[in-house]
This record gives C-alpha cells, sequence and structure tokens, in this order.
C-alpha cells in the first residue's frame, strides 16, 4: 500500500470511530425525537419527555430513555391522572449506560407509593425497589428527594413523606441484587447525597455520615 493509500485508511478509521464514539453528533442524533425535551443527559445517553395520548384519551407525559450507542428509545413511565398514571418522575439520574428514576404514585384505591427504578439502556433490562422500609406511614405523600447512581447501576436514594406527621427520613443503598437500609432520622438533609468513587455521602442534622455501594 502506498503512503498516501495508508493516509486514507488511517483517515477512514478515524472517521469510523468519530461517528461511533460516544456524545458524537452522529450517535446522538439516533436519541432525537420529534417533539422531545431533553430533562436529562450525559454525554452517553439522554433522557427525554414528549406528550402523549393514551388510551381512551389520556393526555400524558411520556419519558423516554436512549443510550446513544445502542439508539434504541426505551419507554421509562407516563406522568399524568393520578390514580392512573404516576404523579412525580422524579429525580433522574444518568451514569454509563443505565438510568436512574424515582417514580412516585397514588394507587386506584387510594394510598401513595414510591419506587426507585434503574434501567440499563443497552438491553432495557430494569430492577426496581420500593423506596421506603416495610412498615412505613402510608398517610401523606411519599417522594424520593434525592438520588446517586454509579455506572455499575447501583443507587442510593433519599425518601421522605410529605405529610402533618411524617416518619422519620430513609436513606438506602440498593442494586441489581437487593438494597438495604443505611440511615433514617427526622434531621436527614433531603437533598443531601453526594456521590464519590465507590462511597455515598449524606448529612444527619450537622454529622456527615457516608456508606460503600452495593455491587451492581
Amino acid at each position: 500500500m502506498t503512503a498516501r493509500g495508508r493516509t486514507l485508511a488511517l483517515l477512514a478509521i478515524a472517521l469510523a470511530a468519530s461517528l461511533s464514539a460516544p456524545g458524537s453528533a452522529a450517535a446522538m442524533h439516533r436519541c432525537q425525537s420529534t417533539g422531545s425535551d431533553t430533562v436529562e443527559a450525559s454525554r452517553y445517553a439522554r433522557i427525554f419527555s414528549k406528550p402523549r395520548v393514551r388510551r381512551p384519551a389520556y393526555r400524558v407525559t411520556a419519558y423516554y430513555g436512549c443510550l446513544y450507542s445502542a439508539g434504541k428509545k426505551f419507554h421509562l413511565g407516563d406522568v399524568g391522572e393520578p390514580g392512573l398514571f404516576i404523579s412525580s418522575f422524579s429525580p433522574l439520574r444518568l451514569a454509563g449506560r443505565f438510568a436512574a428514576y424515582g417514580i412516585s404514585y397514588e394507587g386506584p384505591a387510594g394510598g401513595f407509593y414510591a419506587v426507585v427504578r434503574v434501567r440499563d439502556l443497552r438491553n432495557g433490562s430494569v430492577f426496581e425497589h420500593e423506596a421506603f422500609s416495610a412498615g412505613s406511614n402510608d398517610d401523606g405523600t411519599k417522594q424520593v428527594s434525592d438520588l446517586e447512581l454509579s455506572r455499575d447501576g447501583s443507587v442510593a436514594w433519599i425518601a421522605r413523606v410529605n405529610a402533618q406527621s411524617p416518619p422519620p427520613t430513609e436513606v438506602h443503598i440498593g442494586s441489581r441484587t437487593g438494597a438495604r437500609l443505611a440511615d433514617v432520622g427526622f434531621a436527614i438533609e433531603p437533598l443531601s447525597l453526594a456521590l464519590s468513587g465507590s462511597r455515598i455521602y449524606w448529612y444527619n442534622g450537622a454529622t456527615a455520615r457516608s456508606d460503600t455501594f452495593l455491587g451492581g
């Protein structure tokens, strides 16, 4: 092969790599959707919302996640009329190929519930955990106030209840294999989660606490 031929071959390889690289314009284009709004994005993936109508005539805000390298859009959930659809789809996090999100909803027969869900945007597989410990007070609106996600799919969250006499706030750590209660108390700061390496940090009153993530 001539020097010119080798140069052209290297340029072709570099071009192909740039088109498939995470966050490249070509890769990101595969996750675009007409009429959508980006609600969370990273160099690897995007979460977006768009208005939809579900049968028979319910208007909802639908959420989707898409990994740029895969280019497949996965439906994550619909926010709409309480008792029929999700009430709250927040907070949202992206890490590598994983998306994590808190879901709050009202049951058809009453009662408020919250879960944390993690989806692998490469193949669509999903696992979820109840946001609260068993036996938590069902009175009031349950919510996931803060959430952190690692690149292996491990997740940590803070769960609280908006009520006149709420139960203590809880900190949980989970993965595909299970979850555990890491802390509980009335003084836990609801937006204090921070991730550094394999450790998760939060505040309980004036005390900074930390724990290790479970393996994904």
